[in-house]
């Protein structure tokens, strides 16, 4: 698989489980929390993604196994 092929099916992966998440919990982060956190990426700064995106990853990471 080639770089741009197994970037695109991480990006598959996150968006699916964010998507199960939300249609599971409920929760979400808002465009402003969202904005935030890619602010401070661009920036360079280290910062953890609002509470619903982390939580989404980690269940995706739960229940891939």
């Amino acid at each position: 698989m080639w770089k741009c092929e197994a970037k695109r099916e991480q990006f598959r992966k996150d968006a699916l489980a964010v998507w199960t998440h939300y249609q599971t919990t409920g929760l979400h982060a808002t465009a402003q929390e969202a904005d935030a956190w890619l602010a401070k990426v661009e920036a360079g700064e280290e910062g953890s993604p609002p509470l619903s995106i982390g939580q989404a990853i980690a269940w995706r990471e739960h229940n891939e196994t």
